[in-house]
């Protein structure tokens, strides 16, 4: 998957619990194998050619936190603020893109802030829920390519405000400065083919179905998201079969660098993660390791 994958992810091959720093040791770990592999290589570039070197569905009733007046701009609705805002883009620095990627209910928010946690200053989350706020069923990767993605990888600070914020009225805009050092993309759709080859590693989270639905309509009861409980349940159905269809044909686990057991009965303990190298083996990977698969 575009840059991912080409460095040693020392991640376990077989389920392990470990702690939440072990998952981001091996995340770093590929990137610096990546580093040596780029340097090998601008090396033997500049030696030949002269040193010349080369060079985005969501819910569309509203989604479970997401305000008509909700503000995310300057760091805020889940975004990790770091030091400094600067627009001066420096190119040599290394600006990594992690993918949280699997189904509704899965954990991957849980999941993206403690990894946050790990990161430092100049650690960012964007979530895609914010970019896919009312557009069209998982058609909104553009969003994040053209209006996020390039802009960064350009060394350009990010203000953006999606187009149906601006048509329903939702006020603030999605903020990333061009000195951030970790960009973590979290979302169902975060690591799909059309932004692949902008990420640097993928996490593709699995998750029990039964546990999965059962949060996330609790979740949206009391956010009073999608009407009351009986709406709720129809609108997750409804929701899940789609995004079913979508993962279905474009089978994100099959890229992922590391596969996380989001809904099984040691997913997200305090300071933990359950976790295996990637890619996952199974024709779902919806499936969760705890018993109720799917």
């Amino acid at each position: 998957m575009g840059k991912q994958g080409d460095g040693e992810r020392r991640a376990p091959d077989s389920w392990r619990t470990v702690e939440m720093s072990e998952l981001w040791a091996a995340i770093t770990a590929g990137f610096e194998a990546d580093d040596d592999a780029e340097a090998v290589g601008s090396d033997v570039s500049s030696s030949v050619r002269g040193g010349a070197s080369g060079g985005a569905g969501d819910r569309t009733q509203g989604n479970v936190g997401d305000d008509a007046s909700n503000e995310i701009s300057s760091g805020g609705n889940g975004h990790v603020q770091g030091d400094g805002d600067s627009d001066a883009g420096d190119h040599t620095r290394q600006r990594r893109v992690v993918a949280v990627d699997g189904r509704s209910g899965s954990g991957k928010t849980t999941l993206a802030d403690q990894l946050a946690a790990l990161c430092g200053d100049h650690t960012f989350i964007v979530h895609t829920d914010d970019l896919a706020w009312y557009e069209p069923m998982f058609d909104w990767f553009h969003l994040l390519t053209d209006s996020i993605l390039k802009p960064l990888q350009d060394g350009v600070s990010v203000s953006f405000t999606p187009p149906e914020w601006v048509r329903r009225g939702r006020t603030g805009s999605i903020d990333v400065p061009s000195d951030v050092e970790t960009l973590i993309i979290e979302g169902a759709g975060s690591s799909c083919k059309a932004v692949a080859d902008f990420l640097d590693a993928a996490i593709w989270v699995r998750s029990d179905r039964v546990e999965a639905k059962r949060r996330g309509v609790e979740r949206d009861v009391a956010a009073n998201a999608n009407g009351d409980r009986e709406e709720c349940v129809a609108f997750w159905d409804s929701w899940d079969e789609d995004e079913r269809r979508f993962f279905a044909a474009d089978k994100p686990w099959e890229r992922a660098d590391f596969i996380v057991d989001g809904t099984s009965s040691t997913a997200f303990q305090p300071g933990m993660v359950t976790m295996k190298a990637g890619p996952a083996d199974a024709d779902d990977s919806s499936a969760s390791v705890s018993t109720n698969h799917v």
